[in-house]
């Protein structure tokens, strides 16, 4: 089997950073008295889930991935781990819980994983040829052995990108209008001047509704994988803005429940009648 020398870049470089530092803030958002609230252990999740999906395409970018072929679409799963977590999120900033039956949203992604088991134990030729069919389809490929176990149960890996955009879209889309209620309850204007965490919110979903829009636009204009750099440098300035967050403001770390309307005041004394 054919292989490249490592390819590393200014890409790569800015790509090998957001790994690193989405590493960083999931560990710091799940532990010590951060890891208390609901909202943080969201976050860190979110963020371990970025750092994975933004990984595996370093490692195909740079070349990396041609000396552990073994972790070839390792971080499938979690494509449908990330929107849900998202909203999560916002959710918990919010009104301070998760929503009710919260385990349901990670249904697609178990069996997503489900899927993906038999992936694992597919011969290493079927693995290398599957990524030099997503960024190098110029080498040769290589002969596979007979496979014992199909490699797609369901019929659906073909279908990944179209999934995740539905996925993106959905969370993010109930995410903003979680934000968009609130804002309303509050009787403030959407797009005008409001206290940072609400403000924060807004912007953050404002910022994840871009990536399914950008994944529809880059991915028709490469050659199947080739434009998931991109992407992962987008992943990256999502997670320099929450570090950026999490630098100027405090109060990031504590939740913001759903305002309450306000109840009457109790009267001193009851009136009397005479």
């Amino acid at each position: 089997m054919q292989t490249l020398p490592i390819h590393f870049d200014l890409f790569a470089f800015i790509i090998l950073l957001g790994v690193a530092q989405g590493l960083f803030l999931g560990v710091f958002f799940l532990t010590g008295k951060r890891g208390h609230s609901v909202s943080n252990r969201c976050m860190g999740w979110l963020m371990l889930a970025l750092s994975a999906v933004i990984g595996e395409m370093f490692l195909c970018y740079t070349n990396y991935m041609f000396r552990v072929l073994t972790f070839v679409d390792f971080s499938e799963p979690l494509n449908f781990v990330m929107a849900p977590l998202f909203f999560f999120f916002v959710f918990a900033r919010l009104r301070g819980r998760l929503p009710r039956w919260w385990g349901l949203h990670f249904v697609p992604a178990i069996l997503w994983a489900i899927n993906s088991i038999s992936w694992l134990y597919q011969p290493i030729a079927l693995k290398y040829n599957n990524y030099l069919h997503a960024y190098h389809p110029e080498l040769p490929f290589a002969h596979e052995p007979p496979s014992y176990l199909p490699e797609d149960f369901f019929g659906i890996r073909d279908y990944i990108d179209e999934m995740t955009i539905v996925s993106c879209l959905v969370y993010n889309v109930l995410a903003l209008v979680l934000v968009y209620r609130t804002y309303r309850q509050s009787g403030r204007p959407f797009w005008q001047r409001s206290p940072v965490r609400l403000a924060q919110l807004r912007n953050q979903s404002l910022l994840f509704l871009v990536l399914p829009p950008l994944i529809v636009i880059i991915k028709p204009q490469f050659y199947e994988d080739l434009g998931d750099y991109l992407l992962a440098c987008y992943l990256t300035v999502i997670i320099y803005v929450t570090s950026i967050r999490v630098m100027a403001d405090s109060s990031f770390f504590v939740d913001e429940p759903e305002p309450q309307p306000a109840l009457p005041e109790a009267e001193a004394e009851p009136r009397k009648k005479y």
